[in-house]
């Protein structure tokens, strides 16, 4: 009896023993697939620091964002940061960079990170783009009434307490009310996530059927109310409004060489001599921009108005994202340099009529909204307005290095990155028309990199016409600042998956992260393996 007790303790004591080491070990390898992950977040920084404006580096890019081994048994090196596969699954650390492809939820991700411009900023964002989106998020559910929603979500961020529309409870009663209550922010949102705290928001309409995030439809999210999620069955998937919206879309107020931008509407000698060094080459370029944009800023005093959209109130009509509005027509006054245009244009003699004539644009204004406007902008005044000397071959360099925002706005919140934005996001810039759109979404994966630096390549291109670039050229850009990376990090000799989601805010080289999150929890739910490869799309 003695010795079968000490065997039934040697037997307990031996499974523990195991149990304990089974545990360590599982610490250990989640400890490196985090590492592993943490080096693909570094491997993006460096990527961005280096080609930052050379989109195809980053958008899609299986060859240096896939399967890129970071540490193999043995201590070869020569393999390390490279996808190299092998015969025999021997010990070896991986990261890949994944995220959602928008054209697809099927079959098809992307390699690569996501810009933060290519979504529409929940601070910035008009109530006609909240309801698109919205009305898309809720398409299948009739007892969901959008234009509710809406208001709410504006009544969160403004900073007023008027509540919008009938209910007339979103600016603090309803909050009150609730089992556990807390007020009404009337502040920006800091994170998407936070419109969960708002009225009539479930996860159902943040997220949609996608409560894995990763952009495909997988069985269980087409099942009905088999498992979770709850969804209808429809083939196809709601991605809900997460994916389409972010926080961190802000745009230093620099050219891409991170250059101070030249401000049009500026002092006269102050906006000679920037754009000499701009237009080095073309004296009658100078003088005719100043001439035009004279005649616009001094007829009003110099002034100009930021923020002119409808936006509502707080954060939301504080003019963030930097469009330029008409600047004030106040009295009379001369319109100095029209005497300097280059020889092809005759002199407009000078203006000293009142300020209703200064600028007649392509654009019908009559205001230098964007440094497109300077394509069709004419001198009033004297016995003819003299042709405009600057040219499509001109815009890159315009749309670069000049801006109708003042200065002291150091940076620009909300523009829509043209090069990355998905359909939904175009759609919700007013003025583009759905051919337009199609047209946009077609071109940009044939245009070279260098090209798409500037959005002057929609006209270049022949993409949109000149009065709708006018239109949305206040509200777009071709950059990012802000990126989402989604890390993977595993090993090929393990099931175990680490995810991280991470924002990195890029100021010239220099990265420093804004958003750190573990979405381990939502699993790995990427396609990782080599046999998988042949559904990652090759563009």
């Amino acid at each position: 009896m003695i010795l079968l007790l000490l065997g039934l303790l040697v037997a307990m004591f031996s499974f523990r023993v195991n149990a304990d080491l089974a545990s360590t070990q599982a610490v250990a390898y989640r400890l490196q697939t985090r590492l592993a992950a943490e080096a693909g977040i570094e491997r993006v920084k460096l990527l961005l620091r280096d080609a930052r404006y050379d989109m195809d580096r980053w958008y899609h890019n299986p060859d240096e964002l896939h399967r890129i081994i970071v540490w193999t048994e043995g201590g070869d090196e020569s393999v390390w940061g490279t996808n190299e596969e092998f015969e025999d699954e021997g010990m070896a650390y991986r990261f890949s960079i994944v995220a959602d492809d928008p054209t697809d939820d099927e079959d098809y991700i992307r390699l690569g990170i996501t810009d933060e411009s290519s979504k529409i900023n929940l601070n910035t964002a008009t109530e006609a783009q909240l309801l698109r989106l919205v009305r898309v998020a809720v398409a299948d559910n009739d007892e969901i009434i959008p234009q509710d929603i809406v208001n709410a979500i504006l009544d969160w961020r403004d900073a007023d307490q008027i509540p919008r529309g009938e209910a007339g409870d979103t600016e603090g009663e309803y909050y009150r009310r609730l089992p556990k209550p807390y007020r009404v922010k009337n502040g920006p949102f800091e994170t998407v996530e936070e419109l969960l705290l708002v009225k009539g928001v479930t996860d159902e309409i943040l997220y949609g059927e996608d409560f894995d995030r990763n952009g495909l439809l997988t069985p269980n999210e087409d099942d009905g109310d088999e498992t979770f999620p709850l969804d209808n069955q429809d083939g196809t998937l709601n991605r809900g409004l997460y994916p389409y919206l972010t926080v961190h879309s802000v745009e230093n107020n620099v050219s891409n060489d991170n250059r101070p931008r030249v401000y049009l509407l500026g002092q006269e000698d102050v906006l000679r001599q920037e754009l000499s060094e701009a237009f080095p080459d073309d004296p009658g370029i100078v003088n005719y921009i100043v001439a035009a944009t004279r005649s616009q800023a001094g007829s009003g005093g110099g002034g100009t108005s930021t923020g002119n959209r409808d936006r509502g109130s707080g954060p939301s009509g504080s003019g963030l994202r930097g469009n330029t509005g008409n600047p004030p027509r106040g009295g009379g006054g001369q319109d100095p340099g029209f005497d300097e245009l280059n020889e092809d244009n005759e002199s407009a003699g000078t203006n000293t009529g009142g300020g209703a004539e200064t600028v007649g644009g392509g654009n019908g204004a009559g205001t230098i909204r964007s440094p497109a406007s300077l394509l069709t902008v004419q001198v009033a005044g004297g016995r003819s307005p003299p042709k405009t000397p600057v040219t499509l071959e001109d815009l890159p360099v315009l749309m670069d290095r000049t801006t109708t925002v003042p200065p002291e706005q150091r940076t620009i919140t909300g523009l829509i990155n043209i090069n990355t934005a998905p359909r939904l996001v175009l759609q919700c810039l007013e003025g583009l028309t759905g051919e337009q759109i199609e047209a946009i979404l077609e071109s940009r994966d044939r245009v070279p990199p260098e090209t798409k630096a500037t959005t002057a390549w929609l006209l270049t291109e022949e993409v949109v016409d000149l009065e709708t670039f006018e239109q949305i050229a206040p509200l777009i850009t071709a950059r990012g600042q802000q990126f989402r990376i989604e890390a993977l990090g595993y090993g090929d000799h393990i099931g175990m998956v680490t995810r991280l989601e991470v924002v990195v805010d890029m100021v010239g080289p220099i990265w420093q992260t804004i958003y750190y999150r573990d979405l381990t929890y939502l699993g790995g739910h990427y396609p990782i393996r080599e046999e998988d490869l042949e559904k990652i799309r090759v563009q």
